[in-house]
């Protein structure tokens, strides 16, 4: 069931040999942007990140011991 106002993505961005990776889900609540948008002066989409995170099956999070590559903080 959707909430008013309430955009979720229901598909994985990256797939592998055909078949979807694990992800999280991006909820994109329209009231949110806009209130971290006005706080920020700018476009600001860090309440569906933040949410994603905290959310997140654990088969979609990619373990440190796992990052093959530099990390951007």
């Amino acid at each position: 069931m959707r909430k008013k106002g309430v955009m979720p993505l229901e598909c994985s961005a990256f797939s592998w040999r055909g078949e979807e990776l694990p992800w999280a889900r991006l909820k994109f609540s329209k009231a949110a942007i806009l209130l971290d948008s006005l706080r920020e002066k700018g476009v600001c989409l860090r309440s569906c990140y933040e949410d994603a995170v905290l959310h997140a099956p654990e088969e979609a999070q990619i373990k440190v011991e796992h990052i093959g590559g530099p990390v951007v903080h």
